[in-house]
This record gives C-alpha cells, sequence and structure tokens, in this order.
C-alpha cells in the first residue's frame, strides 16, 4: 500500500523536495502526480479559462462571455455570448436556464491600468473593483 505524502505550501516545492529524497530523479510517479494533483486541487482542463456553472459563478458584476446550451436562432457563433452578471443578484441577466459555463472577458488592448473601476449592481450595491 502507497503512504500518504505531506506537502508543502507550493506545488513546486513539493517538486524540488520529491527530486531531493529520490536523489535528484526527475521521474514522479503517476500515483504522486494524482496525489499532489488532489492536494493542491489542480484540476485537468481542456478547456482553457471557462467555468462550468456547476463550479460556481462569477464574484463580481460584470460582462462575461458565456456558453449556451443551444445556439441562438439565425446567428453564428451564438453558443457564445457575451452576457452581464449581477453579484448582488447572484445571477446572469439572461439566458440564465441556457448557460452552461463562463469565462472573464479578456482586458481591452489599450485599457489604462491602476484606478479602481466604479461598479454598480443592476439592485443598487455600490462595489469598486480593479481591471
Amino acid at each position: 500500500m502507497r503512504e500518504i505524502m505531506e506537502f508543502p505550501e507550493n506545488p513546486m516545492d513539493f517538486i524540488k523536495d520529491y527530486q531531493r529524497h529520490t536523489n535528484g530523479s526527475d521521474l514522479i510517479p503517476v500515483y504522486r502526480v494524482k496525489q499532489m494533483l488532489e492536494h493542491y486541487g489542480i484540476k485537468k482542463t481542456d478547456n482553457n479559462d471557462w467555468t462550468p456553472v456547476e463550479d460556481g459563478l462569477p464574484e463580481e458584476t460584470g460582462y462575461y462571455l458565456v456558453t449556451l446550451s443551444r445556439r441562438l436562432p439565425d446567428e453564428d457563433y451564438s453558443n457564445r455570448v457575451v452576457v452581464l452578471f449581477d453579484e448582488c443578484e447572484n445571477q446572469f441577466m439572461c439566458y440564465e436556464n441556457l448557460i452552461v459555463a463562463w469565462m472573464p472577458l479578456p482586458e481591452s488592448y489599450n485599457q489604462a491600468k491602476g484606478e479602481p473601476e466604479e461598479v454598480e449592481c443592476l439592485s443598487g450595491c455600490d462595489r469598486r473593483r480593479k481591471k
């Protein structure tokens, strides 16, 4: 039976410690890698930055790119649309029953960095967030 390892705070420290305990070996058995991934909560993903709605909703009010469970009639790429999420209502403002996954929009190309942008929730609460 395989023993359970102790894990440092950082996954890279795990790799360094493992190499030190195995005389510098770069080979880590698959079962150890699986233990590490489970411990650090690292999930295999083939979907880039998409978050399934079952795994949670956004934490901040803003616009998000979403994937719908079906295409909208007569529109190209209509299974991927930009939708407003309201953190105070904790819901997307349209297509809520069709959304299967979401991701943040990329920053604008020429967007100035620095000061937080004022964002107002649809239900009236005020929040400040950094871009």
